[in-house]
C-alpha cells in the first residue's frame, strides 16, 4: 500500500557567523547565533482513503528543530547538564517530534464551496471514535470529509496559537485504470488478482490511465510485513518497465534483491499531484535547510494528493543451487499436533551468506499456514523463522536442523524466552523443545 506521507521532513534551522577571524593557529570563540524554528506542515489527501485511516484524512502540524535543548522536556544528568531527550531527537518518521498542539487547522473545496464538506472543514486532534489514541501534533479530518472530486482545488490553511499562517493548494488526481504486464499475462491494479514472475527472467510492466496528476510512484512492500518500508520508485512517465532481478543499492547496510524469489509482495501504484511530486524530488540538507522545493506559504512541507491501487505479486526464480528446491517437514507439536509442511526454497541473490525465502504450505502449529518464510544455511546448519496467525497475533518460531544432502534430518523448535501462554515468566536457560519433526529434500 502506498503510505499518504513519505518520511517526515525535519528542519535544522542554523545561522553561521558573517566572519571568522583565523590568526595563525589561534581560532576565536564565536557563539553561533540560535536557529528560527519554523512551522512544518505534512498533509497528503486521499480520495481513496484506506481502512486503516478510519475514513478520514490527516494534517501533521509541527515546528523545525533548532538544536537548542528545551529543559521542559529534556533528562538532567549526573553532572548538572541537560541532554536530548528522545522526543528531540530526529526520528525517521513518526510522529510529530516536536508538535503544535491547539492549532486551527482547516481544508475547503474551492471549487465545490456550496457542498456540506466542501467548505471549510475543521480538522481537530481529538476527533473521537475510531480514533482511540489522539497524538499531539497530529489533526484529523471529520469521516468521508472534506468532499475529494478530481481536478477539485482544495485550500489549506493553519493558525498556530502563536499566530503563524500556513497554507497551500492541492489538486486531486484520478487514475482511470492501471494494470501490470507480466510474461504475458496482464493484472489489473485494485482487483484481487495475483501476478506471478521470475525473478531472474522477467521484467514488470506497468501502464496507467491518468488524469489531473503529474507524478507516478511505484512501490512494492513484502505481503504481511508491517516492518518493511518497502522500494519506491518515482517516474514522472504513466507507463515504465522494471527488471525483476533490479538491485535496491540503497539498503542501508548493503544492497538487496527489489524482489527476492520465495517471497510474496504487495505492489502497489500512485498518481501524485505536483506538490507531492517536487516534495518528492526535493532533498533537504541537514544543516542549512537547502535543497527543498516548498510549494507551502508561511511554513515548511507539503500539501498535495494522490491516488494509489494495489495487487499481489508472487517472486520465483530459478533453483540452480543443491540446497534449493522442495522440502517435506513432518513432525509433532507440543507431542499432540501432526505437522505436515512443504517449502519451496529460493537463496537469496545478494546475500553473501545462504540467506534464503521460501513459500511454506500445509497443516502448521496452530492450523492451515500458505505464506512465505525466511531463514538461512550456514555451514549445513539449517535456521527458518515460521510464522503462524494465532488470533489477532501473529507467533515466530525459529526451526534449527543440519542439513543432510540425500537424506532426512531433525529439526526442532525451542519454546520461547519471557512469558508463556499461561502468562508465566520462562528464562532462556529453562527452554523445552515444543516441535520435534525430521525434513528432507524432494
Amino acid at each position: 500500500m502506498i503510505r499518504p506521507v513519505p518520511t517526515l521532513l525535519r528542519v535544522v534551522g542554523v545561522l553561521f557567523p558573517t566572519a571568522v577571524v583565523l590568526a595563525a593557529c589561534d581560532l576565536s570563540d564565536v557563539v553561533v547565533n540560535e536557529g528560527e524554528s519554523i512551522v512544518v506542515v505534512h498533509a497528503v489527501l486521499r480520495p481513496d482513503l484506506p481502512d486503516q485511516f478510519y475514513e478520514r484524512q490527516y494534517v501533521v502540524v509541527e515546528r523545525s528543530l533548532t538544536g537548542l535543548i528545551n529543559p521542559d522536556t529534556a533528562e538532567e544528568s549526573s553532572d548538572g547538564r541537560y541532554h536530548r531527550a528522545d522526543s528531540l531527537t530526529i526520528p525517521y518518521g513518526g510522529y510529530p517530534s516536536v508538535p503544535i498542539e491547539a492549532a486551527d487547522v482547516r481544508i475547503a473545496n474551492l471549487d465545490f464551496p456550496e457542498d456540506p464538506c466542501g467548505a471549510s472543514v475543521q480538522f481537530l486532534e481529538s476527533p473521537g471514535q475510531p480514533v482511540k489514541s489522539p497524538n499531539p501534533g497530529l489533526y484529523w479530518s471529520p469521516q468521508n470529509c472534506p468532499t475529494l472530486r478530481t481536478g477539485d482545488r482544495l485550500e489549506l490553511t493553519v493558525v498556530t496559537p502563536k499566530g503563524d499562517t500556513v497554507s497551500g493548494v492541492t489538486r486531486i488526481p484520478e487514475m482511470e485504470s492501471a494494470y501490470l504486464r507480466v510474461a504475458g499475462d496482464s493484472v489489473s491494479f485494485g482487483s484481487d488478482d495475483l501476478a506471478e514472475f521470475n525473478r531472474d527472467r522477467d521484467t514488470l510492466r506497468v501502464y496507467i490511465d491518468a488524469e489531473a496528476g503529474r507524478l507516478l510512484q511505484f512501490e512494492v512492500r513484502r505481503s504481511g510485513d508491517l516492518t518493511d518500508f518497502g522500494t519506491k520508485i518515482y517516474i514522472d512517465t504513466t507507463s515504465f518497465a522494471l527488471p525483476a532481478n533490479v538491485i535496491n543499492t540503497f539498503v542501508i547496510g548493503d544492497e538487496d534483491d527489489v524482489f527476492r524469489a520465495g517471497r510474496d509482495y504487495i505492489i502497489s501504484v500512485a498518481l501524485t499531484d505536483s506538490n507531492y511530486f517536487d516534495f518528492s524530488r526535493s532533498r533537504n540538507n541537514t544543516y542549512t535547510g537547502r535543497g527543498f522545493i516548498n510549494r507551502l506559504t508561511g511554513g515548511i512541507g507539503v500539501f498535495g494528493s494522490l491516488v494509489a491501487l494495489s495487487t499481489n505479486g508472487r517472486a520465483y526464480g530459478e533453483q540452480e543451487d543443491p540446497r534449493e528446491g522442495q522440502y517435506s517437514l513432518e513432525g509433532t507439536f507440543l507431542e499432540t499436533t501432526l505437522v505436515d509442511l512443504t517449502l519451496d526454497v529460493y537463496l537469496a541473490s545478494t546475500a553473501d551468506t545462504a540467506d534464503f525465502s521460501a513459500f511454506v504450505e500445509g497443516q502448521g502449529f496452530y492450523g492451515a499456514i500458505d505464506n512465505s518464510i525466511d531463514g538461512t544455511f550456514a555451514d549445513n546448519e539449517f535456521t527458518a523463522i515460521l510464522k503462524s496467525d494465532v488470533g489477532l497475533s501473529v507467533r515466530t518460531d525459529t526451526l534449527r536442523g543440519i542439513r543432510q544432502e540425500g537424506q532426512a534430518w531433525q529439526v526442532i523448535a525451542y519454546s520461547l524466552c519471557g512469558r508463556g501462554d499461561d502468562g508465566e515468566f520462562r528464562p532462556c536457560s529453562d527452554r523445552t523443545i515444543i516441535f520435534r519433526g525430521t525434513m528432507e529434500q524432494r
